[in-house]
């Protein structure tokens, strides 16, 4: 367990020399002002790179149009990708 009570807080502390009570001064304002805690950054990027390795792994597909993505299995998958085509109200309508 880390001695600070954020790692915004101990990055601020660290990088810019002030003292703890003012880097977490600076923490609380930074995350009072809508910005994101570095916790939940941490964790989005971290579920970007599972979405990369499966992408990488060729475990998912995605729509080149509009980027929903599809997992891939020998039986599910074209039938999602036609499914998803015909009822995703960002493509446009086929009409005959």
């Amino acid at each position: 367990m880390s001695e600070y009570p954020s790692r915004l807080v101990e990055i601020i502390y660290h990088k810019s020399g002030v003292k703890l009570s003012t880097a977490e001064r600076i923490a609380k304002a930074i995350e009072k002002a809508g910005y994101l805690p570095v916790e939940l950054v941490q964790q989005q990027i971290a579920s970007m790179e599972v979405r990369i390795a499966d992408m990488k792994a060729g475990r998912l597909t995605y729509c080149a149009y509009c980027g929903e993505e599809f997992p891939i299995d020998a039986d599910g998958t074209p039938e999602a990708v036609s499914n998803h085509i015909h009822n995703c109200p960002k493509h446009p309508r086929i009409t005959k």
